[in-house]
């Protein structure tokens, strides 16, 4: 169907009072799932397969127009709906997103730096006057005199 007058002229025919295409799409590829049709008592209208096509190439083109980029990577999906009775369209779209946090560290190599020392093993005073950590001659020293 070339153009929106024709299609809502045909859906009106039919007692439509809005259609609904739901789109779904992610890593490079997307597809109009369903349309969906209702009266106005909300009973489902069963479309003829080329107003069925008409509707999800609206939808199609509604989504293109806006920019939407609803089918690469993460993707996207929702719903268009075409109110037949106010002759507007309008697109519940959601997107999906994966957030990633990068970090990166560089630092120069220090060619110059020495070994640190290692691990000395001092007498470790553990009298009850200890003063400073050191207590010189203390009776209570373990691992030296």
């Amino acid at each position: 169907m070339n153009n929106h007058r024709e299609l809502v002229e045909k859906l009106k025919a039919l007692g439509v009072l809005y259609a609904v295409a739901h789109y779904d799409g992610y890593g490079d590829s997307g597809t109009v799932e369903s349309v969906e049709a209702r009266d106005m008592s909300g009973t489902e209208v069963k479309l003829p397969d080329d107003l069925r096509k008409a509707v999800e190439e609206a939808a199609e083109r509604y989504l293109e127009d806006k920019g939407i980029d609803w089918y690469n990577n993460e993707g996207g999906y929702g719903d268009y709906t075409l109110d037949v009775s106010t002759a507007r369209q309008r697109l519940d779209h959601n997107e999906r997103i994966s957030d990633v946090e990068s970090f990166e560290h560089e630092d120069a190599l220090d060619l110059d730096e020495e070994e640190p020392p290692a691990a000395s093993a001092a007498p470790v005073c553990t009298c009850p006057t200890l003063i400073n950590g050191h207590h010189p001659g203390c009776p209570f020293v373990k691992g030296g005199a």
